[in-house]
């Protein structure tokens, strides 16, 4: 039934709720009920479907968190948590907020953590959801993690937030980032240190999947204190078969798509292009692979192959760190970085280099159907005519950002191309 129901805690202190199956709590038929806060702890089981969570009130468990998963221990475990269709904000209309308000009222909006070390809390879902006028989005630090077909927008921080193993990340859409003054370094989709096991001086994350999400710095030209916003990336932990194809990232900032400590892994069919719009920090959004991070290893064994990016830099020092079919658009030399015989190369003239790799002659009209930034018109389908038609290989991401299977003249970028 509609109507605020306050905070909701399914949790008993260090006790198991054990359910033998799924207990579901949903929206009735035209209703729409509200809780300020859902805390989840030590239980399993548990389905949500049709809910409004939202608060300007620190949750009484959960501080700033409107919805937290927790564990209490590897003893009081927390697994087979759902959510779906939940909408999830401070409240619904923000507009007139001033960035101090910003700061001193808005909540950050899901947050599901485990024991550090353990897989207390594992195997919880969140789909088809809406997340807005929140600081932070989503904070995932406990694997077995599905975060699929979500919108996250009006954001004052990070989008997504992630530090686990064994997470699919999917088809969510962020977009429409504000700087509220906090000194946040403003991230879509960030990969975090995570928490420590005792003894442990770094992380070592695995099978990540972040394929085919949507990544806008603004659509919304009302937006109040845009600014610059960070696609998708890792600056720490350690990084093992992580897979990133099929995103569309179009921002102002250095870092569109950027991994270092990863290994054996594929960033492949991306799109990431500059939209020109926010002067700060100064630089292209660019795809960037290699190195290491602030605490992990040199990246090894990666490819990265089949993007249509602004600008791509790739340190090829590393062990079997290679890119092979990408396309970067031209004209801000310059498009492409990489080293030859541990001598770096900055490449800006078209053309084909080693490894099939071309920077185009046309630029984003030459490429996409209509890239406008003055509009913030942003629709990244190839044009008939496009240099990153047929410039791919087949052995990247074998269906597309629409779930289209590509087939030859194979394209590079999120889209496939199709007469």
């Amino acid at each position: 039934m509609s109507g605020n129901y306050g905070n909701l805690w399914l949790n008993v202190w260090d006790t198991e709720i054990a359910n033998s199956a799924f207990v579901t709590i949903a929206a009735a038929p035209d209703q729409a009920p509200v809780l300020t806060s859902l805390f989840i702890a030590g239980t399993n089981y548990w389905a949500f479907n049709g809910l409004k969570v939202q608060s300007l009130v620190s949750a009484a468990i959960g501080g700033y968190w409107l919805v937290d998963i927790d564990d209490f221990s590897p003893t009081f475990p927390t697994s087979n948590i759902v959510l779906q269709n939940v909408t999830i904000s401070s409240q619904d209309n923000v507009a007139g907020w001033s960035k101090a308000q910003w700061v001193a009222n808005a909540r950050n909006a899901f947050f599901v953590h485990t024991t550090p070390g353990t897989t207390a809390t594992k195997c919880i879902s969140v789909t088809g959801s809406h997340i807005s006028n929140v600081r932070t989005g989503a904070g995932i630090a406990a694997g077995q993690v599905i975060f699929s077909n979500n919108q996250i927008d009006h954001f004052g921080d990070d989008g997504i937030d992630y530090a686990a193993s064994n997470l699919t990340i999917t088809h969510n859409s962020v977009h429409d980032n504000l700087d509220v003054g906090d000194g946040n370094h403003e991230d879509a989709m960030q990969g975090q240190a995570g928490f420590l096991a005792p003894g442990a001086t770094v992380n070592h994350f695995q099978n990540v999947l972040i394929d085919s999400n949507l990544v806008v710095r603004q659509t919304d030209p009302r937006l109040s204190f845009p600014t610059y916003l960070q696609g998708i990336d890792a600056f720490d932990a350690d990084w093992t078969g992580v897979t990133v194809t099929n995103n569309v990232v179009v921002t102002s900032a250095c870092h569109g798509i950027t991994f270092a400590s990863i290994h054996n892994s594929l960033i492949a069919n991306n799109t990431v292009v500059e939209d020109g719009l926010v002067s700060t920090p100064g630089c292209v959004a660019a795809i960037n692979i290699g190195g290491s991070t602030h605490q992990g290893s040199v990246s090894s064994n990666t490819a990265v192959r089949n993007n249509l990016t602004s600008q791509l830099n790739v340190d090829t020092r590393n062990s079997g760190v290679v890119p092979d079919h990408n396309v970067a658009i031209c004209c801000r030399s310059p498009e492409i970085s990489w080293f030859v015989n541990g001598v770096s190369q900055f490449i800006g003239q078209p053309g084909t280099y080693t490894n099939g790799n071309i920077i185009d002659a046309g630029g984003t009209k030459a490429e996409f159907v209509n890239f406008n930034p003055a509009t913030l018109t942003y629709n990244v389908l190839l044009k008939s005519g496009a240099q990153a038609i047929g410039a791919g290989t087949a052995a990247g991401a074998p269906t597309d950002i629409l779930g289209v299977k590509r087939v030859a003249p194979y394209a590079v970028g999120a889209y496939s191309y199709h007469n």
